[in-house]
């Protein structure tokens, strides 16, 4: 597995994009990324590639995709979730 990973609104195919001003700042702020560093970028549609980190700025962090990584992550079984109601008066509100 590759370093962190960061949302991306629309991963493309292949080349270089950039993250939005909010991954940006952590990536360059708090995980201190620089050039040649490797993350993953995942698009929550089952999109993820593994990226290099090519331009670091303050507010904005430029990624070049290596290699594309699309991934099935639905669960095999199907999950039900059960919830009790509250006593009394309390299930009206």
């Amino acid at each position: 597995m590759a370093g962190p990973r960061f949302f991306v609104e629309r991963l493309p195919a292949s080349g270089a994009f950039e993250l939005d001003e909010g991954e940006s700042r952590h990536a360059s702020s708090v995980l201190r990324m620089s050039p040649g560093d490797v993350c993953l970028a995942f698009d929550g549609c089952g999109g993820e590639a593994l990226c290099a980190v090519t331009k670091v700025s303050k507010r904005s962090v430029e990624l070049e995709i290596v290699e594309r990584i699309d991934s099935n992550r639905e669960l095999p079984k199907s999950v039900d979730l059960a919830v009790a109601l509250p006593k009394g008066d309390r299930q009206k509100t």
